[in-house]
């Protein structure tokens, strides 16, 4: 609430062009749009009784591989989902920049965000170290390279309640700009 001279109606509108999101799990939208809208309670709460419409949804049930923003976000937030992926021929097509040998969901998750963020913004994701090294990561580390390169990665260390399917792989916080 740094705004705090804001018009509560456009800080609520204004939200709604820079905080969205999207995950295949309903479970986890809900969540996450109850979180935001609590975070947005203080503010809607100023909006007098007789303007006050429901707390936008900001997050959505979809497919962020297959979701295309209408503006390119400055910053792309991602917990991408791991593990390896038998693509369509037409998706081995459509990635095949990125991909070398056998295609793993958070590598098309991170040249996706690469993708999609604004000149000079920001991609940070919470992924595998296994892309920072070896063959089949190649393709989406050169990619990244030109279109986001590596800014920062900070290793998780102590991944205890940290997942809650007890990822045993060594982990990255990695930011790209």
């Amino acid at each position: 609430e740094r705004n705090s001279g804001t018009a509560p109606e456009l800080a609520l509108a204004a939200v709604q062009s820079v905080v969205g999101g999207c995950d295949t799990d309903s479970a986890a939208v809900w969540l996450g749009n109850v979180l935001l809208a609590a975070q947005l309670l203080p503010i809607w709460s100023r909006v007098p009784l007789a303007r006050r419409k429901s707390i936008p949804l900001l997050l959505r049930v979809g497919d962020g591989l297959s979701t295309v923003p209408d503006v390119a976000p400055d910053m792309v937030i991602l917990n991408p989902p791991y593990g390896r992926v038998r693509l369509t021929d037409d998706d081995r097509q459509r990635w095949r920049h990125v991909l070398h040998g056998h295609a793993n969901r958070y590598g098309l998750f991170l040249a996706a965000a690469a993708d999609i963020v604004a000149p000079k913004g920001v991609v940070s994701a919470l992924v595998p170290a296994g892309w920072l090294g070896g063959s089949y990561f190649q393709r989406l580390r050169a990619h990244l390279f030109v279109t986001a390169p590596l800014a920062s990665i900070s290793y998780v260390t102590d991944r205890s309640g940290v997942f809650a399917t007890g990822v045993l792989q060594e982990t990255v916080l990695a930011t790209f700009r």
